[in-house]
């Protein structure tokens, strides 16, 4: 199954057009080895709901949690079918991180993850290591997250290098490929 096939099961169930039931039967048949860790919280999540009495009816007394679940995975999910291309991202990174910096205070120091690895597959989110430059701008973080969650049109996750003990600092910036 395709993040957009994905995405649109998802909707469907968010919209209430087919059940909780329905939903996992998808999911168990056409994905078995779901990489996604969201998807696997909500498929863990169904899975329990479902395990009562109830299971063959559309309503259901943690039916609204499921649906926030559900909601939380469709943020994730890529908008395309696409693997993430490394140099394309790198590029991408060092085009906006001038102006990023600038706005937000945050300055992007590569890639890190499984597409600096060169271990990516179309479920894969984009993992970046950034620096904090402090100042007076704390408050634009969450916009950051947003904006750069918005561009790339698939979850990007952010490391902070303050937030990092040495051995983990150590770690990520071994992997790093810097823009």
């Amino acid at each position: 199954m395709t993040p957009i096939e994905v995405r649109a099961i998802l909707e469907k169930f968010i919209a209430r057009e087919i059940s909780p039931l329905e939903l996992r039967d998808v999911f168990e048949t056409s994905m078995p080895n779901i990489l996604h860790f969201r998807l696997k919280g909500l498929i863990e999540s169904l899975n329990q709901f479902l395990s009562g009495e109830d299971a063959d009816k559309w309503f259901f007394p943690n039916e609204g949690i499921l649906r926030s679940i559900a909601l939380e995975a469709l943020d994730e999910i890529p908008n395309d079918n696409k693997v993430p291309n490394k140099g394309a991202i790198l590029k991408e990174l060092k085009n906006i991180s001038q102006r990023l910096e600038i706005e937000y205070g945050v300055r992007i120091l590569g890639l890190i993850g499984s597409i600096a690895k060169d271990k990516a597959h179309i479920f894969s989110d984009i993992d970046i290591l950034v620096q904090d430059l402090g100042g007076e701008r704390p408050w634009r973080v969450p916009s950051f997250f947003d904006e750069i969650n918005q561009h790339f049109g698939r979850q990007v996750d952010t490391v902070f290098l303050e937030g990092l003990s040495n051995e983990k600092r150590a770690a990520f910036t071994k992997d790093l490929v810097k823009i």
